[in-house]
C-alpha cells in the first residue's frame, strides 16, 4: 500500500468513527467517551474489511491481467 493511499485510509476511519460515534451517541444517549470507543472499534472494523475486499479484487485484476 502506497503511503498517501494509507492516510487517506486513516482519514476515512477516522471520519467515519467520529460520525458513528456522535450517532451512537444521540440514539443510545450513551456519553461521548463511551460512544467514541464504540464508534471507533466500528469504523476500524468497517474499515479493515473495505481494505481486504479492495485488496482482494486488486488480486484479482492482477491475475487476469497475466
Amino acid at each position: 500500500m502506497e503511503k498517501s493511499e494509507k492516510k487517506n485510509y486513516l482519514g476515512i476511519c477516522i471520519v467515519g468513527g467520529v460520525l458513528i460515534s456522535i450517532l451512537i451517541a444521540v440514539v443510545a444517549k450513551l456519553d461521548m467517551a463511551t460512544s467514541l470507543i464504540v464508534g471507533t472499534i466500528i469504523s476500524l472494523a468497517i474499515g479493515s474489511w473495505v481494505q481486504v475486499k479492495s485488496n482482494q479484487k486488486r488480486a484479482n485484476a492482477s491475475h487476469k491481467t497475466d
